[in-house]
């Protein structure tokens, strides 16, 4: 189920849209980039993976850089590791992370997934990783003046 609500960006006065699903709350930042907060101690299934991917789809644009905030800690079933950042409209992916112990939970899964070629880069949240991964998020989805719409 998904619930949503508005809220202020108060640095530029843009609209955020809120989203809480089963297992996580999604903020649209802007029309092309998510941030993906994941609820403590969660096992991310397959059917929570097809949710997000759902909310995904619902959006108008065509493509969108997702920043998922790593702040708590959660694992994903065996068969979700193999469906994550799969969604045909994620053109670019990048994680923050807040410990080692995540940093290596990221590395294990991309090992994993290394054949699919994944736009994805890490960030350590404790070095300015959120900001850094919001400008590299931007950056990979604007392609001469504009944002990517292929």
């Amino acid at each position: 189920m998904i619930k949503e609500h508005n809220d202020k960006f108060l640095t530029c006065g843009a609209t955020l849209k809120n989203h809480r699903l089963s297992f996580a709350n999604i903020t649209f930042i802007s029309d092309h980039l998510v941030e993906v907060i994941v609820d403590k101690g969660i096992v991310i299934s397959i059917e929570m993976i097809e949710e997000f991917d759902a909310l995904l789809s619902s959006s108008e644009h065509p493509y969108l850089g997702i920043l998922i905030n790593r702040i708590h800690s959660y694992s994903y079933s065996f068969e979700a590791q193999f469906c994550l950042y799969s969604h045909h409209k994620m053109k670019a992916i990048a994680l923050v992370y807040y410990s080692s112990q995540c940093r290596q939970s990221i590395e294990d899964i991309l090992a994993l997934r290394f054949m699919d070629k994944l736009n994805l880069k890490i960030f350590s949240g404790l070095e300015l990783g959120w900001q850094q991964s919001l400008d590299w998020l931007q950056q990979e989805l604007y392609i001469d003046g504009d944002f990517f719409n292929e």
